[in-house]
């Protein structure tokens, strides 16, 4: 303490001490430093005072809405550089990694990764894929370079026609795809398109995963490009594991004794756990729901929820076309604790001429029911939804810009992750290389 206040520093750097001293006063002041410690020490005794005096000012009200913005999650990396540098203006960089078209027919299936670093989705340009949470496999799937087959559908079906020749389609499944004008697979750094075109029918689904939550969206937009309106059944599938990728390849069978299932109407979501088998075994809860985001369904109650695959194929039937969409009566819900479970939640649309609605099929996981309920509670509108899309791009674009990543090394980076997940004989050792 000096004269005019507290003095303004203690310096502690050993090049500006004198012999046996470990540290020195810096006998200065400033003002408005003598003014801050005050008013903190006010704050302390009276409370915020000028804190409501200066958001009583109307010009600070007008801005006070900035105040609610969202602090980055990540901070760009600074290292200290002892160079002095003259100042310069920065100019924006564009982003510089472009959309790439892939193939649908290839030698082997390509593949697109997305990740936010907890929840991972693989998808590939045939529609194959899986979704996972860390170590723990969320869907089933295997690395079939034949079929590619491994997968979670999302069936279309038109119901004015009878329920055994309606045309029934499934976004990225070659094996429906002969009905089609019109198909593309477009990967981007943060996301997947599918464009599908057939049956005066336009379709786009795009796919991502939320940097922010451990959440998977797949947003269908449904276009009627006819002169009359048009009433579709739009049908998810896929089998859940909620165990290890090698716990389910050792003993499939095994593994699906210790998932159950319940439906929560408020949500038109399947909520599933996986039971426990030791102490040390961590829970895992998932849930996969319908949200309409534009248009109406054409009564409140979903036209299929269902957790049995044997149900939901049925005898005689396959995944072309499962008896849950060929005999156009609706299954009773059957949920609880079956011998194989899939997740499939169906909504029945209509769509007049000349419009479009708009679908997103959400999948979230988290360590308990309350986490899991309120993630899907504030993923049910449609604004988190879009907040989620913009907030992958700005996460891809940003991490590409630090890593100094320009096109087209992404697009290559997909293609060595591809012959790295997927087996290919071109690149196999020799026979005798095999057998030393």
């Amino acid at each position: 303490m000096g004269r005019y206040g507290l003095y303004e520093a203690v310096d502690f750097t050993p090049a500006h001490l004198g012999i046996g001293a470990k540290q020195a006063i810096v006998a200065s002041y400033m003002a408005h430093h003598q003014g801050m410690v005050l008013l903190a020490l006010a704050d302390s005794l009276q409370g915020p005072k000028m804190v409501e005096r200066f958001h009583a000012e109307e010009a600070i009200q007008s801005v006070e809405m900035l105040l609610q913005e969202q602090i980055p999650r990540h901070a760009l990396l600074q290292f200290p550089n002892e160079t002095e540098f003259s100042p310069q203006r920065a100019t924006p960089q564009e982003p510089t990694v472009q959309p790439w078209r892939v193939p649908l027919e290839t030698p082997m299936p390509l593949v697109h990764f997305l990740s936010n670093g907890r929840y991972s989705l693989l998808l590939t340009n045939g529609g194959g894929g899986y979704s996972r949470w860390g170590e723990i496999a969320l869907t089933r799937w295997r690395a079939d370079t034949t079929l590619d087959d491994w997968r979670g559908r999302l069936y279309i079906q038109e119901l004015d026609d009878s329920p055994t020749s309606a045309p029934l389609w499934s976004m990225g499944d070659r094996s429906l795809a002969s009905s089609a004008d019109h198909q593309e697979v477009i990967f981007h750094p943060h996301m997947v398109e599918l464009r599908r075109r057939g049956h005066e029918i336009n379709v786009h689904m795009s796919i991502t995963v939320a940097p922010d939550d451990d959440v998977e969206i797949r947003r269908v937009r449904l276009s009627n490009d006819s002169d009359r309106p048009r009433r579709l059944r739009l049908t998810t599938y896929d089998e859940v594991v909620l165990a290890s990728p090698g716990a389910d390849l050792r003993h499939p069978a095994f593994t699906k004794h210790f998932v159950e299932s319940e439906y929560i109407p408020a949500l038109n979501a399947l909520l599933f756990r996986r039971r426990p088998r030791t102490a040390e075994e961590s829970p895992v809860f998932l849930a996969h729901m319908l949200v309409i985001e534009e248009g109406q369904p054409e009564d409140g109650n979903p036209a299929i929820v269902q957790t049995s695959r044997a149900q939901f194929i049925g005898r005689g039937h396959s995944l072309a076309r499962p008896a849950a969409l060929a005999n156009g009566a609706n299954q009773p819900p059957l949920t609880g604790a079956t011998l194989d479970p899939i997740m499939a939640l169906g909504q029945t649309l209509m769509i007049p001429a000349h419009t479009t609605v708009r679908v997103a099929v959400v999948t979230l996981v988290a360590p308990s029911r309350a986490e899991l309920l309120t993630l899907a509670g504030r993923y049910h509108t449609p604004s988190t939804i879009d907040r989620a899309f913009n907030r992958a791009h700005d996460a891809a674009t940003a991490e590409l810009r630090q890593l100094a990543i320009q096109d087209p090394l992404p697009a290559e980076f997909q293609r060595l992750l591809s012959l790295l997940i997927y087996p290919h004989a071109a690149l196999r050792a020799p026979a005798a290389t095999l057998a030393a």
